[in-house]
């Protein structure tokens, strides 16, 4: 009868137990919210080039110029832009902001020209370059929520996905291991500086599943309730009679060392080294003083009968295939 707290730790040539995770997430529409309309406008820089003459061509704030899709941008702040000097054109660089709002105005790298130039023969010899990307322009829904709408959502989100959680433990099972499976081994994450765009709440969930050797459970009970078969190899008649969980303690420090609770009634059973006894018995004699001695260090036989054919042999065999082990 087991009510215990016992210790493990892995070694370089010893594997207790493995960490195996489970990583699941799920979403729910915010059913409580205040809607708000954010609209702003694209922005960049551009180039201005001057490819008229040599003298400086002064443009004031809110010159307009135009895309090839016939988006309209403005100067920020007004410039002069130097004449050419010979082959090399004059340039100035200078902020823009898009004409409207929306997201149509992000547009990719392009050239400019000036509307305001259209009709006169500087048309052709001004223009603008932008070298990346007009950015920033939105025109969507904003939604913001309470404390109290977030609290309840993530809570009802984290209930779903323990479940979820506990479902998959079977698809980590491994033979002669026992999954330990808790809550408090769970990191969550949400989407929370997405919220306000979207109205979806995202959990994501990072469980970790402790899968513990059902003989490292058995070796460690025998140790504290039968110490005289401590060294023996033993398993559990049944692990699933034990319940198993995590202490607080393991959570400082997982990967290097577990504290697991074990609670319930179990059997163990002792397993023979069965190579190890043939090697004792090699070419030994055949009398009972010498039979007997052997056995003493073998704590897990409680009765054997030894049986040498032919009768006239009165050593063990020197090699350990010749010699046959039957467990009743």
């Amino acid at each position: 009868t087991a009510n215990d707290t016992l210790v493990f730790s892995n070694s370089e040539n010893k594997e207790l137990y493995q960490i195996i995770e489970i990583k699941k997430e799920i979403s729910r529409e915010m059913e409580k919210s205040i809607a708000k309309k954010i609209e702003s406008k694209a922005t960049g820089i551009i180039t201005i080039y001057n490819n008229y003459n040599e003298k400086e061509q002064r443009l004031v704030k809110n010159t307009r110029f135009e895309s090839p899709e016939g988006k309209i941008f403005r100067i920020v702040d007004s410039v002069s832009v130097p004449g050419k000097n010979g082959i090399d054109m004059g340039k100035v660089d200078a902020k823009v902001i898009a004409d409207s709002s929306g997201s149509d105005y992000n547009i990719k790298a392009a050239k400019f020209t000036i509307p305001g130039f259209k009709s006169t023969d500087r048309f052709a010899n001004f223009y603008a370059e932008s070298k990346s990307s007009m950015y920033g322009g939105s025109n969507s829904n904003s939604f913001s929520y309470s404390k109290e709408d977030l609290d309840i959502i993530d809570e009802k989100l984290k209930k779903e996905v323990k479940e979820l959680i506990k479902k998959d433990i079977s698809s980590v099972y491994k033979k002669n291991f026992s999954p330990i499976y808790d809550s408090s081994l769970i990191e969550y994450t949400n989407n929370i500086e997405d919220l306000s765009k979207t109205g979806i709440y995202t959990l994501y969930a990072n469980a970790k599943i402790i899968l513990i050797k059902d003989d490292a459970i058995a070796s460690s009970l025998t140790q504290k309730y039968f110490p005289n078969y401590s060294n023996i190899m033993v398993n559990l008649k049944d692990p699933l009679l034990l319940k198993l969980s995590i202490s607080s303690t393991t959570l400082n420090d997982i990967q290097n060392k577990i504290f697991i609770n074990v609670y319930g009634n179990t059997d163990i059973v002792l397993n023979l080294d069965q190579n190890k006894l043939k090697e004792s018995l090699l070419n030994k004699k055949n009398n009972q003083q010498d039979f007997t001695a052997i056995l003493s260090n073998f704590p897990e036989i409680s009765e054997a009968t030894p049986k040498i054919f032919p009768f006239w042999i009165k050593t063990f065999p020197k090699n350990p295939n010749k010699i046959k082990l039957i467990i009743k």
